[in-house]
């Protein structure tokens, strides 16, 4: 029987929130990049057909929830990769792993990192703009299109 013991194991789940990141931001890119295009090209049909512009408001209600849940996982990924790459858990992971010091065991352990986990706080602060600027935008879809039966719907709020 071959085993292999590795120093770094991927227990920390982080790989599934990078993921939903990931595609949150890909999906909401193109959808905005769609909807942008419909807003300039097709504002008369936009502005006259009820139905289109309740699309437009669903889909930027579901963008909302999906990028307050993506920011919350997001958030919980970054520190678990924080607390991966920390002194101590390397320090841990070293220390415990045998094989690691089968060359050389008397020797004592030094370490010496260069961590920026920078990217992902500012990933993480984007995504909390994201909510809010859906949230926002929910909010003109519903005030500009959706619920009144005047022609100057800009007077409504």
């Amino acid at each position: 029987m071959n085993s292999t013991s590795k120093l770094w194991t991927s227990d920390d789940g982080a790989g599934g929130s990078a993921g939903f990141f990931y595609f949150v931001n890909v999906a909401a890119l193109v959808y905005v990049l769609i909807i942008a295009f419909a807003y300039v090209v097709f504002w008369p049909l936009y502005q006259g057909e009820k139905r289109l512009a309740l699309g437009d408001l669903a889909l930027t209600a579901l963008f909302f929830i999906l990028f307050f849940f993506c920011s919350a996982t997001w958030w919980a990924g970054s520190n678990t990769l924080g607390y991966s790459t920390g002194e101590e858990r390397i320090m841990e992971l070293m220390k415990g792993n045998s094989r690691f010091w089968k060359d050389a065991p008397d020797s004592t352990l030094e370490l010496s990192r260069n961590v920026n986990n920078g990217k992902l706080v500012i990933s993480v602060l984007c995504d909390w703009v994201c909510v809010l600027t859906f949230a926002m935008n929910c909010w003109f879809v519903w005030k500009e299109v959706v619920p009144r039966q005047s022609d100057n719907p800009s007077q409504i709020a």
